[in-house]
């Protein structure tokens, strides 16, 4: 395969929302919030009960399993619920080790002076921050993992009936007010979006922290490039009724026997292969967007819950497009929903002290009725990345009203092949030609930045190729390079040297839908494959997920194409 392609035509080639340096008109600072909204529970004693395995029955027989943390009192309190695979008994600082490390060497003296750091489990809210503050917290074991008998389909439509079951029956037990929101990092924010759609009605609102919103194009496929990450495995390990816990249980010490995380029952290898859906062979039996995947895909039309959603602009492959994709797609009146786009790794944000403001600061709001002063806060809040910087900035809309939509254009036609991104389209026709499996593909580059220039939301690029075969896997990415030519960098949610955004494209799933499509964001309908005719010429436009990058005076954007990633 030797893809080639031809920058010269006319098109938009780059079309990025770039805000220009010199305009104004966005807050630097967030409003003030009133006294304690976000309150952290530093060296406090905390009186709480913990209901361990508590029964959670479905419609259809399955008993599901939790654990409750509340208040040691006869209240009734607003509910924090969770749901996922990976096991509500399972100690944060054994599960997910590395994790742990790198949060408590960043943060040495702050995570664990809060709170004894007991109770943390992955991706979740830590109740002795929240019991405090009058909150009770349920996690509860999707069905065929952990603790929770059936059969494990991860974000199936049982699934999301399971967990809009699991908030209507905490809506209504005797220490709960009636109001249930949901929080959690990644699978669980993909897992309050599906309930969400269903809007049961003890839901009083739900904050998704850098959740896909779209099955197949964030989290199966990329561009129609199958992604290569063993999903299909993921609570498999701690799955339902295996002989030996993944970890010995935090609730009860036990690693084997009755009380470990995924007992009580022992189930044969016959049965626990029935007892689960491969999904990574679904992948494979499903490579276009068909039934399998719009099953476990929102409606996001039909979501009118309150709503806070954030994202990660550093979330390149999983959890940078969810969020700015989902914000104008929700029907929650404007007024009721949010989006705060923050850097850094993925589960890191949402552990800090800002993050947990945040977190409290919306949910005390809805939940609990606080007169905090997040209704008077800005709908839209972005981490402004620099090369040495990142800022917070307050907006009201997204993309922003005053972005300028600025076509740049791809030039081979310089001496010596030189390769450049021009402003203007250049009179000349110009190719380049790489084989695409050997990792040296093409590299454009801007010439030094006369002003500072801001990119910030959607990207796409709009490429002429050919090829020697019938197909051709294309991988895009955005860089940023300083005077000197030394590329800049980000730590990001999976890689702690990101450029400043990917984008990727099968070119046989090429194939646009106009109506859905948006400026600097293409919709690929991924329905049906458009081989190539080898040596013919087509274009096809490529989908960058949203990135904010300022480049100061002097510095270069590059865009690179390459056959692999």
């Amino acid at each position: 395969m030797k893809p080639s392609w031809r920058s010269w035509l006319a098109g938009s080639v780059i079309a990025a929302g770039m805000v220009s340096s010199g305009r104004t008109g966005g807050m630097e600072t967030a409003a003030v919030l009133a006294q304690g909204a976000g309150a952290l529970v530093t060296g406090a004693e905390v009186h709480m009960k913990f209901d361990y395995d508590v029964a959670v029955p479905m419609s259809d027989g399955v008993v599901l399993r939790a654990n409750v943390f509340r208040p040691d009192d006869a209240a009734a309190h607003p509910v924090i619920i969770t749901m996922s695979p990976y096991g509500k008994d399972y100690d944060f600082k054994v599960s997910s080790a590395p994790q742990w490390r790198f949060l408590t060497g960043k943060y040495p003296t702050t995570l664990c002076a809060r709170s004894s750091c007991t109770h943390w489990v992955w991706e979740t809210v830590d109740p002795e921050l929240w019991v405090p503050d009058g909150y009770a917290i349920v996690r509860v074991d999707a069905r065929g993992s952990g603790r929770s008998p059936g059969v494990a389909d991860h974000l199936s439509t049982r699934q999301a009936t399971d967990y809009a079951e699991a908030i209507e029956w905490a809506g209504v037990q005797p220490w709960s007010s009636g109001k249930v929101g949901t929080l959690g990092i990644s699978y669980y924010s993909w897992m309050s979006w599906l309930a969400a759609a269903q809007n049961p009605k003890h839901l009083a609102a739900t904050l998704v922290w850098e959740g896909a919103s779209d099955w197949y194009r964030e989290i199966a496929y990329h561009g129609g490039i199958m992604v290569d990450r063993p999903f299909g495995v993921s609570g498999y390990p701690n799955q339902h009724g295996l002989p030996q816990g993944q970890y010995v249980s935090a609730s009860t010490k036990a690693l084997m026997g009755p009380e470990r995380g995924n007992g009580p029952e022992v189930l044969s290898e016959n049965e626990l292969m029935l007892n689960r859906v491969d999904t990574n062979a679904a992948f494979k039996a499903h490579p276009l967007n068909d039934s399998f995947y719009r099953a476990r895909t929102p409606n996001l039309a039909n979501i009118k819950v309150p709503i806070l959603m954030a994202g990660n602009w550093g979330g390149h492959g999983l959890h940078g497009r969810g969020e700015p994709e989902a914000y104008n797609r929700v029907a929650t009146p404007a007024k009721d929903k949010w989006l705060e786009m923050h850097v850094g790794e993925h589960w890191e944000e949402f552990y800090i002290d800002s993050g947990v403001k945040l977190q409290k600061a919306f949910l005390g709001h809805y939940l609990k009725g606080l007169d905090n002063g997040w209704d008077k806060q800005p709908h839209v809040q972005v981490e402004i990345r620099t090369p040495s910087s990142m800022k917070k900035r307050m907006e009201q809309e997204y993309p922003l009203a005053r972005t300028e939509f600025t076509n740049l254009y791809l030039d081979a036609t310089g001496a010596e092949g030189r390769k450049r991104i021009a402003a203007a389209n250049p009179d000349a026709g110009g190719r380049v030609s790489y084989e695409p499996m050997r990792g040296v593909g093409a590299q454009f580059l801007t010439e030094p930045m006369p002003q500072d220039m801001e990119i910030l939301g959607p990207v796409s690029a709009r490429l002429w190729i050919s090829s020697v075969s019938r197909d051709a896997d294309l991988f895009v990415a955005l860089h940023a390079y300083d005077p000197a030519g030394k590329e800049i960098t980000f730590q990001g949610a999976n890689d702690p040297r990101g450029p400043v955004s990917h984008g990727w494209l099968r070119a046989s799933h090429r194939r646009i839908d106009p109506k859905l499509s948006l400026p600097g964001r293409p919709w690929h309908t991924h329905d049906v494959v458009q081989k190539l005719n080898p040596g013919q010429i087509y274009p096809v436009d490529v989908e960058i997920w949203p990135t904010s990058m300022v480049f100061p005076k002097g510095y270069r954007l590059g865009l690179t194409v390459d056959g692999t990633d």
